[in-house]
C-alpha cells in the first residue's frame, strides 16, 4: 500500500499538469466613434481595431464602387474606405451625405522619395552624379468598411 502512494500521487500531478488551463479573458475593446481628424491625430492607436468614423463623403469611385472618400476637418484630408465583406459596393448617392461606417482601421507602410533637393529629371541627375535621393517609409491608413449608414 505505501508503495502505492508515490505512484498515485504522481498520476495525480500528471492529470492536474495536463488539465486544461483557464484561458485569460481580455475584455474586447469598445468600438470608439471618431471623426477623420480625431483617427488621423491618433491613427496607430486604432489600427486592427474596430471604429466608428464619421464624416460627410467627398466621393465614391464610380469605375468600381469599392472605395470611397470621407472629408477631415483640416484642408485636403480625406479617409479611404474600402469596402467589406458585408458591402459589396458603395451607392454614389452617399456622396455629399453625413455617414457613420464601421470598420477596422488598416496601416499599409509604402516608400517615398524625400528630395532634399529639387531637380528636373531625376534619371539626368543620376547620370551625371549619382543623385542622392533617399527614400523614407510613408504609413497610409485605410478602413475596411463593415457597415455604413446616413446620419443626420
Amino acid at each position: 500500500m505505501i508503495r502505492k502512494i508515490p505512484l498515485m500521487l504522481l498520476l495525480v500531478l500528471v492529470v492536474v499538469a495536463c488539465a486544461k488551463k483557464e484561458e485569460k479573458k481580455t475584455a474586447p475593446q469598445e468600438v470608439v466613434t471618431l471623426t477623420v481628424s480625431e483617427l488621423m491625430k491618433n491613427a496607430d492607436d486604432y489600427v486592427d481595431r474596430t471604429v466608428k468614423l464619421t464624416g460627410t463623403v467627398s466621393h465614391v469611385c464610380r469605375k468600381s464602387g469599392k472605395k470611397l472618400f470621407l472629408l477631415g476637418q483640416e484642408e485636403g484630408q480625406n479617409f479611404k474606405i474600402n469596402t467589406g465583406d458585408n458591402i459589396p459596393v458603395f451607392d454614389v448617392a452617399l456622396e455629399g451625405s453625413k455617414v457613420i461606417a464601421e470598420g477596422i482601421i488598416v496601416k499599409t507602410t509604402v516608400e517615398q522619395e524625400a528630395h532634399e533637393h529639387e531637380h528636373e529629371d531625376h534619371d539626368q541627375a543620376e547620370a551625371e552624379g549619382g543623385d542622392d535621393c533617399a527614400t523614407k517609409q510613408i504609413a497610409l491608413y485605410s478602413m475596411t468598411c463593415q457597415s455604413i449608414t446616413e446620419s443626420k
